[in-house]
C-alpha cells in the first residue's frame, strides 16, 4: 500500500471510529429523550401551557434528529483531530457527547431552569470524561460490541410505534358502531394552528391544500370564520358545544371539562351514533374521551 493510500485509510479508519461512537451516543440519548417527554407530558399535564407536547412518534424521532446531531459533532472532532491528535480530540468528542446527553436529560423535567442544567450537563461531562481516561479500552468495546443491539432497538421502536398506529386504525375503523337510521353525517376535521392566509381556497399564491379546496369548491366557504378563543382548548370546547367559551367554561386546562355542557359527546351517547370527541382530550384526566371510552381519530404530523 502506497504511503498516501496509508494515510487515506487510517484517516477514514478515524472517521469511521467517531461515527460509531456518535452513533451509540445519539441513539441512547435519543431514546431515552423520547420516553421522557412522553413520560414528564403526563407528569406535568397540569403545568399544561409551557410543556412540551409530543407523540409516541417520538420515541423514534428524538434518537433520529440526535444521530443527526451527533454525528455533526463527531464530524467536526474528526477535523479537530486533525490539530490535537486523535487521543484528544477523542476525549473532547468524549466529553461533549456526555454533556449534550446530560443536558437533554436534565431540561426533559421542565422543573429546572436552563442554566442550572447547563452547570449540571458539566459537571456529569467532567467526570464521565475523567470515567472514560481511565477506562478506555473497555468503554471502547462495549460500545462497539452494543452499538448493533442499539440500532436494532431503534429500528425495533420505529415498527412498534408505527406498526401499532396502523394497528389500532384498521381495528377501531373495523370495530365502528352502526349509527342509527337517520343519523347525520359529520365529520370535523380540525388542523390546528393552521393559517387560512396559508391555505389556497383562501387565496394563498401556492397549492398548499388541493383537498381542502376541492372540498371548498364542493361545499360551502366560510370566508368570515372566527375563532371563539385564541388558543386550543376554549376553541376546540366551542366547536363541539355551540357555545362561547364564558358559557362552557373550558378556560383552564386544569379546570373540570366543559362544565357539564351538553356536548357532541353526550348526544352521540344517548343515540348511540359513533362520535369522534376532541382528540386532544385523550391526554388529560377528566376529559370526555377518556371518560367515556370514544375513540378519536388523530394525524400527529400533516
Amino acid at each position: 500500500m502506497l504511503p498516501m493510500d496509508l494515510w487515506r485509510f487510517t484517516r477514514f479508519s478515524q472517521l469511521l471510529e467517531f461515527i460509531q461512537l456518535a452513533a451509540w451516543f445519539g441513539i441512547l440519548t435519543g431514546l431515552i429523550e423520547g420516553a421522557g417527554l412522553l413520560l414528564f407530558k403526563h407528569i406535568n399535564w397540569q403545568n399544561w401551557g409551557p410543556m412540551t407536547h409530543v407523540s409516541h412518534q417520538i420515541l423514534w424521532i428524538s434518537p433520529l434528529v440526535d444521530l443527526c446531531i451527533f454525528i455533526g459533532v463527531a464530524v467536526g472532532c474528526f477535523f479537530l483531530a486533525q490539530i490535537l491528535g486523535q487521543s484528544r480530540a477523542m476525549r473532547v468528542m468524549i466529553f461533549l457527547f456526555a454533556g449534550l446527553a446530560a443536558y437533554d436529560w436534565f431540561t426533559l423535567t421542565r422543573r429546572l431552569w436552563p442554566v442550572s442544567c447547563l452547570v449540571l450537563a458539566v459537571g456529569v461531562a467532567a467526570a464521565f470524561d475523567r470515567w472514560f481516561a481511565a477506562h478506555r479500552a473497555a468503554a471502547m468495546r462495549m460500545w462497539n460490541r452494543t452499538l448493533p443491539w442499539a440500532a436494532a432497538l431503534l429500528v425495533l421502536t420505529f415498527v412498534t410505534v408505527q406498526g401499532g398506529a396502523w394497528f389500532r386504525e384498521q381495528y377501531a375503523t373495523a370495530h365502528l358502531p352502526t349509527a342509527a337510521a337517520g343519523s347525520p353525517n359529520v365529520l370535523i376535521l380540525i388542523i390546528d394552528d393552521l393559517r387560512a392566509d396559508h391555505v389556497s381556497a383562501y387565496g394563498y399564491s401556492r397549492p398548499t391544500s388541493p383537498f381542502i379546496d376541492s372540498l371548498a369548491s364542493e361545499g360551502v366557504l366560510f370566508e368570515n370564520a372566527i375563532a371563539a378563543a385564541s388558543w386550543s382548548l376554549p376553541s376546540h370546547a366551542s366547536i363541539v358545544t355551540g357555545r362561547y367559551p364564558f358559557e362552557h367554561g373550558a378556560l383552564d386546562i386544569r379546570a373540570s371539562w366543559f362544565g357539564g355542557a351538553f356536548t357532541l359527546t353526550t348526544i352521540s351517547i344517548r343515540r348511540k351514533t359513533p362520535c369522534c370527541a376532541p382528540c386532544m382530550g385523550r391526554n388529560f384526566p377528566g376529559s370526555p374521551a377518556r371518560d367515556t371510552g370514544i375513540s378519536c381519530a388523530s394525524a400527529p404530523t400533516w
